[in-house]
């Protein structure tokens, strides 16, 4: 079907390639035999669930008869970890960039000029797209 082709051109990459998949196929992946994703990914997935459990019971709480006298108290803790599981959903796939970036540096010549002067950050050097990452706390890194 060319139709189907042609939508398949038009559609582009996910920006969070690892993020979008399903949970099967991030699963599989996971355990395929490269170094990446790895145990980062793994892990900011799992404090994404967290995140988003605490939520989940935040809003099934709120608003309840039942628990009426925890409404102050999900007020104040639904925005934070509705916040947490959104921030932490693109960390997914920065995990994964990250440590990719690393093992390139790792495969660069030990006589590169860009090392011969110092210790320079990670986004300096060739193949990396010189943004700054973000860490767990919201820092560049």
């Amino acid at each position: 079907m060319p139709e189907k082709r042609i939508i398949e051109h038009m559609m582009a990459k996910p920006a969070e390639p690892l993020a979008s998949l399903t949970v099967r196929r991030f699963i599989e992946v996971l355990g395929s035999r490269t170094p990446a994703p790895g145990g980062g990914s793994a892990s900011v997935l799992i404090a994404g669930m967290g995140a988003a459990l605490g939520a989940m019971v935040g809003w099934m709480t709120y608003g309840k008869r039942k628990f009426e006298a925890k409404d102050p108290v999900m007020r104040r803790l639904i925005p934070p970890l509705h916040t947490a599981m959104g921030e932490l959903i693109p960390m997914i796939d920065a995990d994964t960039d990250a440590f990719n970036d690393y093992l390139a540096a790792l495969g660069l010549p030990k006589d590169t000029s860009l090392l011969a002067s110092g210790p320079r950050r990670l986004e300096k050097l060739p193949g990396t797209d010189g943004t700054p990452r973000r860490t767990h706390d919201g820092r560049g890194g």
